[in-house]
């Protein structure tokens, strides 16, 4: 039965899935060896010594793939979810095919993936809708007066950090969020910035 090798303090090395992985892979690879093995032997030959190291494989293997779960939950449904997984993974590198996407493994994570994309497509809404116009920006003797919908004037204070932020280059858009007003009021706003 393979026993899991190798250093592994390098801290620029794999990190703890990926080596929890290496190991469950070397343990599943010896499985399916003993498996074939007893296959292939003689009932009075395979002997109680080779059933319990079959067992005990098995057990380790079993250890692994629940820490594998801990570790990688919610990217896996239960340990014998792991565990299908790496049969199949054995599978594929017997087949000499690609192995299955691991979560954990060169940074899949399903889930993450998944909140990562809905993240982004609401981060494209956001930027893509700027704000309605909820406030008029106009210019009087005294400067500009900036009155947000419902009649709420925007106070001197604010419309300063405004034109600092400009002045700082802030994005014009992300200030448009902020403060509420439209990008050709952001506009008007940095020309008297």
């Amino acid at each position: 039965m393979p026993k899991p090798t190798g250093n592994h303090s390098v801290p620029s090395g794999p990190n703890i899935h990926e080596r929890l992985w290496v190991h469950l892979d070397e343990f599943t690879e010896g499985i399916m060896v003993k498996i074939k093995e007893k296959k292939e032997t003689d009932a009075l030959q395979w002997g109680e010594a080779d059933e319990r190291a079959l067992d005990q494989a098995k057990f380790n293997a079993r250890g692994l793939a629940i820490a594998v779960y801990e570790l990688g939950h919610p990217g896996y449904e239960s340990p014998d979810a792991v565990v299908k997984l790496a049969a199949a993974r054995y599978k594929a590198k017997q087949a000499g095919e690609e192995m299955p996407p691991t979560v954990g493994i060169d940074g899949h994570n399903p889930h993450l993936d998944k909140a990562r994309s809905k993240a982004m497509t609401a981060e494209a809404k956001a930027s893509a809708s700027t704000p309605a116009a909820i406030a008029t920006v106009e210019e009087s003797p005294t400067g500009l007066i900036i009155t947000k919908k419902g009649g709420k004037v925007l106070a001197p204070g604010e419309i300063d950090q405004l034109k600092l932020g400009l002045k700082n280059g802030l994005d014009k858009g992300t200030l448009a969020q902020v403060y509420k007003i439209t990008l050709d009021d952001i506009e008007k706003i940095a020309a008297f910035a």
